[in-house]
């Protein structure tokens, strides 16, 4: 069975995620959504329960993590904090990838010179591969992070012409879905 770990955005709910997206037979989702108790934990007290989740129940190459927005930031953060890749594939959307802004207002997610000072030093992947999908008018988290991010060998950056920070919001953009279909329907291998 392959299990799927998703952390959409911040106040977003998994079945709105998975909302028109028809999953193959025994595949599971789970994860977590950043609300309620969870969103008002300590940025490292939710890294420690995600990585308690991925190491404990999703530990196997067949299995696919998945994060929006401020998930996939989590998931990075997490990723960043254990000591071996995680051995399947990551599929990270519209990420937050440490700061940015809109309109004006600027903003620092938690860990980010901590997270950017390890990136440099990283002398190993985070995850067997990771998909990184953001949207080149991302009016959240600029475009050249995501850049800087996919130079680790392990990740590939797909750049989206448009539809900025909410690519991704539902499983509605065409790539996305075909990529997650890939991977379920390839033995979870990431072809790129």
């Amino acid at each position: 069975m392959t299990k799927i770990f998703c952390i959409p955005g911040r106040e977003e709910k998994l079945p709105d995620f998975f909302e028109n997206f028809l999953l193959p037979n025994g595949v599971e989702i789970g994860g977590f959504e950043i609300i309620g108790q969870f969103a008002k934990l300590d940025f490292n007290k939710q890294i420690n329960a995600i990585n308690s989740q991925i190491t404990e129940n999703y530990w196997h190459k067949n299995n696919v993590l998945i994060g929006r927005s401020f998930g996939s930031w989590i998931i990075l953060n997490s990723l960043l904090a254990l000591d071996k890749p995680f051995p399947g594939p990551v599929i990270l959307i519209s990420s937050v990838l440490g700061h940015g802004g809109v309109h004006g207002f600027q903003f620092t997610a938690p860990g980010d010179k901590r997270f950017w000072n390890e990136v440099r030093k990283l002398t190993r992947p985070m995850a067997h591969k990771i998909m990184l999908i953001h949207a080149v008018d991302d009016e959240q988290c600029p475009h050249e992070l995501a850049t800087k991010l996919a130079k680790n060998d392990a990740i590939k950056l797909f750049s989206m012409e448009s539809g900025g920070h909410s690519v991704g919001k539902t499983l509605s953009d065409l790539i996305i879905v075909e990529t997650i279909l890939q991977l379920l329907e390839n033995n979870n291998k990431l072809v790129y």
